[in-house]
């Protein structure tokens, strides 16, 4: 990028406000970021600083700005005590591996990583601090609402582009077939869950399908098995009377059902041979291995990790090279190839113990807020609640919680909204509560009329 446009993202991460930002600026750069459209800011060995990293940073020193003048502070409930602990073992844990491995840590991509991670988290007290009516929140639900449309859309735009010899994001075609990833690569699938979950709860079997259909266009495994679980804990919910779901929203579950079985019966996006052919024994066997090597590397540093993203740099001495033989890629040593064995092997035992707790505390503060919430909002964070508890369980074959992932961004904006919905209910109570007060006083101390 020349130097006027850097200059005009810095001006518009400035002058819009943090809401805008984070909701719409940052999701753009990070699918552009992606696709290669637009080149990273800076580079320090194999690891990035994009320009949403920047647009966060801005938003991020404003909200501290502003913090400061008003003498405001954001206060630190379970959420952020849970976040702020697992931040705090991830960087004890590299800073450690800096140490026994005699790393730069000043130069090494994994402070770099996790410092990028920090300030991606940061969009929980940024939303928290922006949105301060419930009018903003459903403003910043709907932005969230039509972005997961957008997404789906370029999965068909991505389809048709075929028939015109017109190529729209990334399309993978291999021997067992043709997938479809749009603008935002392999991580799509994760990110529509949420939606087809929310429009499920809401009974809107029409919306549904549209997302499903994109999701399976996908031909992403772990998405697919990742929306069995969700289905099937919902349904399993309210057969034990733990969850209230009306006929519209059982009947659209019901559907979805018939038409997923349906897409998988066809083969769309090759799903049906990527989960029973021989693409399943060969994607599977890739997997088995990047973990084998990453149990290794947990149980040899099984107190104090190997830092954050650590692996990539240990998994050759534990001789992957050898493991894969002529099929190796880096990719395959990339990442461990699950989250849970992710954590474990960045801060050790004590990493993957702050992990589970932050989730759990995440996976509590959500399900509340769909339940406590007004209905309108209910379905956003019930959905978001079910889309959580689906990658945790479903999820076994990829790492999400990354610095560059839309999946765990999108975490962070909708745990913020939970957080300011919650907050913004109660101050309304509260002034709602003193203007009855201020009522009931007004009218007692009211002189009475002489006539």
């Amino acid at each position: 990028m020349e130097i006027w446009q850097i200059g005009m993202i810095v001006l518009v991460a400035v002058v819009l406000p943090n809401w805008a930002s984070l909701t719409i600026v940052v999701p753009v750069l990070m699918v552009l970021a992606y696709n290669g459209t637009v080149d990273p800011l800076l580079s320090f060995g194999e690891t990035d600083i994009q320009y949403f990293d920047l647009v966060l940073a801005i938003a991020l020193l404003k909200t501290g700005i502003a913090l400061a003048v008003d003498r405001g502070h954001v206060g630190l409930g379970r959420v952020y005590v849970a976040i702020l602990v697992f931040i705090g073992v991830m960087a004890a844990a590299t800073v450690l591996a800096s140490y026994r491995f005699e790393w730069d840590i000043i130069a090494r991509p994994e402070a770099i990583a996790l410092a990028r991670l920090v300030v991606q988290m940061s969009v929980l007290p940024l939303v928290v601090s922006s949105v301060r009516t419930l009018r903003g929140v459903a403003y910043c639900q709907k932005l969230v609402e039509y972005l997961g449309y957008a997404v789906a859309a370029s999965i068909y735009l991505n389809v048709l582009g075929l028939f015109f010899d017109v190529t729209i994001g990334e399309v993978q075609i291999t021997e067992a077939g043709v997938r479809y990833f749009g603008p935002l690569g392999d991580q799509i699938g994760f990110i529509l869950l949420f939606f087809i979950y929310q429009k499920g709860l809401e009974g809107r079997w029409i919306p549904a399908l549209f997302l499903t259909g994109a999701l399976f266009a996908t031909g992403t495994r772990g998405s697919v098995i990742a929306l069995i679980v969700g289905i099937t804990f919902l349904v399993w919910q309210s057969r034990r009377g733990l969850t209230s779901l009306n006929k519209r929203t059982m009947l659209t579950l019901i559907v979805l059902i018939v038409f997923s079985s349906i897409l998988i019966l066809y083969d769309v996006g090759s799903m049906q041979t990527r989960l029973v052919g021989t693409a399943f024994e060969s994607g599977w066997e890739q997997r088995v291995l990047t973990m084998s090597i990453a149990t290794r590397v947990f149980v040899d540093n099984i107190l104090t990790g190997v830092g954050y993203t650590g692996f990539r740099f240990l998994a050759m001495e534990y001789g992957a090279l050898e493991e894969f033989g002529v099929y190796f890629s880096p990719n395959y040593i990339a990442t461990t190839s699950n989250q849970y064995l992710q954590a474990a092997t960045d801060g050790g035992v004590v990493g993957l113990f702050a992990y589970i707790w932050m989730m759990s505390i995440i996976l509590k503060h959500l399900k509340f807020a769909g339940s406590q919430t007004p209905s309108i909002k209910c379905s956003f964070y019930s959905a978001s609640y079910v889309w959580l508890l689906s990658l945790l369980i479903g999820n076994q074959t990829a790492v999400w919680l990354l610095p560059g992932s839309l999946i765990s961004y999108l975490l962070w904006l909708v745990l913020g909204l939970a957080i300011a919905t919650a907050t913004n209910v109660r101050r309304e109570q509260a002034v709602r509560e003193w203007g009855n007060v201020r009522a009931l006083v007004s009218e007692q101390t009211e002189p009475s009329s002489v006539w």
